[in-house]
């Protein structure tokens, strides 16, 4: 670079506007074709200036300070630059759809002020939710949570591919999944390859943790004295976690031990003659939870249905925002109030796996006798407790 190019440089640097950063920079050959452009023919359009710094026009002035041409300036007249910011480059630049999606999860983040972890673009906030952002880009919801994938968890050299359109979308949040480091080494393999590595790395997390929960679950639980006359029973049904793109570096598998079906159904249940039973379960192990009930020596009166704030949502399926409790009899035990009592309820959710305390206090209310808590989350009075998570009853 010559000494008045530099000059010029120094003289003409700007910040660019949060708005004009959504979209990724031009190619190195592209901008200096673009520069050789200015060279030759000058500077065809002005560079658009809003509160002081580059709305639109980046490229060009980097174009301009490369070829040594100083750059002409114009401020935006306009009351809307986000919609003026995309209409410009979705008229001007030929991105492909992925980059697309990564251009609208960048302005999806603009929602809520700005990048969480770096803090960028902190003051500026948009009133763009992901489905407005994939509509007004013309692409898939799926593919923008893909891309928020690669933004929140991708190493930057992953994130300059996919901008830059060297990478789907769909693999490079696969690619993500990776530690950072080695995002890096397989960022130029084919795509094959990656989706192979990428699934490769989930099983030997999932195998690792499936050993340490069997290490776990071969711990006994406290035996109770005893038999009992009320039972709520929350079994670790063996299921995992469903991957979400809120969170994709978890694994499938749980992080406390979980039990078998054939476990559940060989559990002792100490039961006095007269008992009821509570039977916890969730939509897809309903049915067997039906069969297990029948094999404790129970028989099925109705289901119990906790209306929840929320829950995790399928693709393609409705929100699963209910959990279940079994209800079954062994013998003819008797309800002491049943005033207020109905099968469906609300209640908060608590930590993982916690049943609402609504629930436990309506029990109390219309039953009597000696209660048990199995697989107990956290000490309830009234209900002694019983396994490999009950508090200490000390």
């Amino acid at each position: 670079m010559s000494q008045s190019q530099a000059s010029t440089m120094g003289a003409f640097e700007m910040e660019d506007h949060p708005l004009a950063s959504i979209f990724p920079m031009m190619g190195d050959e592209e901008l200096a074709e673009l520069s050789e452009s200015i060279r030759s023919n000058g500077q065809l359009q002005p560079i658009v200036l809003h509160e002081g710094k580059i709305l639109d026009g980046r490229n060009r002035h980097r174009a301009c300070l490369m070829a040594g041409v100083t750059p002409t300036f114009v401020d935006y007249p306009g009351t809307d630059a986000l919609e003026f910011v995309v209409a410009n480059n979705l008229n001007r630049r030929h991105l492909s759809p992925s980059q697309l999606a990564w251009v609208a999860s960048n302005i999806e983040t603009m929602r809520h002020g700005g990048d969480r972890k770096s803090n960028q673009n902190a003051n500026l906030r948009l009133d763009v939710t992901r489905s407005h952002a994939a509509e007004m880009f013309k692409v898939s919801k799926r593919s923008v949570a893909s891309a928020a994938i690669v933004r929140d968890f991708g190493a930057p050299d992953l994130q300059q591919a996919l901008a830059k359109g060297d990478i789907a979308v769909s693999t490079a949040a696969e690619l993500a999944l990776l530690p950072k480091h080695e995002q890096s080494e397989v960022i130029a393999w084919d795509e094959k390859r990656i989706l192979r590595k990428a699934a490769e790395i989930r099983a030997a997390k999932r195998e690792a943790l499936r050993i340490a929960n069997q290490a776990k679950a071969r711990i006994t639980a406290p035996r109770v004295d005893g038999e009992y006359d009320v039972i709520v029973v929350d079994p670790p049904w063996p299921m995992k976690r469903i991957e979400r793109d809120v969170a994709p570096n978890q694994v499938a598998e749980l992080e406390y031990p979980t039990m078998e079906l054939e476990q559940i159904r060989d559990i002792d249940i100490p039961a006095a003659d007269d008992c009821h039973l509570w039977l916890w379960t969730t939509h897809k192990f309903l049915p067997d939870a039906l069969r297990i009930l029948e094999n404790w020596g129970f028989h099925y009166v109705n289901l119990f249905t906790w209306f929840k704030t929320g829950g995790f949502q399928p693709f393609g399926l409705p929100q699963y925002n209910t959990e279940f409790a079994v209800y079954g009899r062994k013998g003819a035990p008797k309800f002491v109030d049943t005033k207020n009592f109905f099968v469906g309820f609300k209640g908060a959710r608590g930590a993982h796996s916690e049943k609402p305390t609504e629930f436990y206090e309506t029990i109390k209310r219309v039953t009597d006798g000696r209660r048990l808590d199995m697989f107990a989350r956290r000490s309830i009075t009234g209900f002694d407790a019983w396994g490999n998570e009950a508090p200490s009853q000390a």
